[in-house]
């Protein structure tokens, strides 16, 4: 058991590393300038999971017996119904700029804040009936607010990826290029918080379905210290996507186009004429209403015609008509004068990445298979 103790006291050393950090992030996005409300709901995020960690280290150390009980014993920090209604927010209002928060949308914070109150108004109680709560009822709560606590994450957490498929079927419709930073930021953090349900999953069924709730803290320090790096996560790289972050616009959707056959086929050959003629797919940063706009139709018409005439979506039918210029410049020997990737550059694509990608999803094989196959 000291072994124990003494390994939780060398952990709790770096995981306060790590409530520090979350703490400068948390605070940093709050009162980041001008006020965005991604960054108040991601910064009060992130300072729960550092004021939880923070409990940790008082429960689990000799800060608990230092500070006495009268101070540490239901010590509200740790609110965890709010994990997931609050990263459900930060992500769709990330992906929608004209989403609002309304009386509906603060309901889900309804169970955190009836835990906070919960557990402010035992910390009010005197010290012999908090001592007498514990160990009459806590040993049923705490398992049970844990247990309730995952299935509130988890369940958010599907509607955070729900939420982030829509966005990418709009950025499919409405741009050439997918790879907008918002996205893809929010793609890592997801695969991050996926880790995390995993480890927080397992955990909790072991501690509360087989240990009976007597599960050392020692096991959980995985979970502890995911949490903080995920605080380092943020404080890293969402600072970095600001700087490199798109402003992404789409149209409002208006009711759905109808468009007969005959008015299909002749916006197709329009289509295909400007892109002989003016080659917009060349452009980077193509937008649907760019080209829309040109033939002198709603956005709404021209996702309707590629969707039900080409079956394709503007993404896709921009990036075919890139690869088919990349191979047209492979196959008149630019590649003697430039390199692959310049090549790739100049036909639209914004990364390599991108481009490989693309590449073989149109093809069927890589750049370089290709290249040797048509040598």
């Amino acid at each position: 058991m000291s072994l124990d103790l003494n390994i939780i006291n060398i952990l709790n050393i770096f995981l306060f590393a790590g409530v520090i950090q979350g703490l400068i992030v948390s605070l940093n996005l709050i009162s980041k300038k001008p006020f965005q409300k991604t960054h108040l709901i991601l910064g009060l995020w992130l300072l729960l999971f550092a004021m939880a960690n923070f409990q940790i280290i008082i429960n689990s150390s000799n800060l608990y017996q230092l500070l006495g009980q009268s101070f540490t014993l239901f010590l509200p920090l740790t609110f965890n119904l709010f994990f997931g209604p609050l990263i459900w927010l930060f992500i769709k209002k990330s992906t929608d700029k004209n989403f609002q928060f309304t009386k509906k949308q603060w309901l889900h914070l309804i169970p955190g804040i009836l835990e906070v109150l919960y557990f402010v108004i035992v910390y009010c109680k005197p010290l012999a009936f908090r001592q007498k709560f514990y160990m009459t009822h806590w040993n049923f709560i705490e398992p049970s607010l844990e247990v309730l606590a995952f299935v509130s994450f988890a369940t958010y957490f599907i509607y955070g990826i729900l939420e982030l498929k829509k966005y990418q079927q709009l950025i499919n419709t409405n741009y050439a290029d997918s790879t907008i930073e918002t996205y893809e930021w929010l793609k890592k953090l997801l695969f991050l918080l996926l880790i995390f349900i995993v480890v927080w999953g397992i955990l909790t069924v072991v501690d509360v379905f087989v240990m009976k709730y007597s599960l050392s803290y020692l096991y959980f320090y995985p979970y502890y210290f995911f949490v903080a790096f995920i605080a380092y996560f943020v404080g890293l790289s969402y600072k970095t996507n600001e700087k490199k972050k798109v402003l992404v616009e789409f149209e409002k959707k208006s009711s759905k186009a109808l468009v007969s056959s005959e008015k299909q086929e002749g916006i197709i050959k329009a289509l295909i004429a400007l892109m002989d003629e003016q080659e917009l797919f060349l452009k980077p940063d193509l937008r649907s209403k760019e080209v829309a706009d040109q033939l002198q139709i709603t956005v709404q018409t021209f996702s309707f015609v590629l969707n039900k005439g080409l079956q394709k979506s503007f993404h896709d039918y921009i990036n075919e008509l890139r690869v088919a210029h990349v191979i047209k410049q492979l196959n008149a020997g630019e590649l003697k004068k430039k390199t692959l990737l310049g090549i790739a550059e100049e036909a639209g694509f914004n990364s390599e990445s991108s481009f490989y990608r693309i590449f073989k999803k149109t093809t069927g094989t890589t750049p370089k298979k290709y290249l040797s196959n048509n040598s």
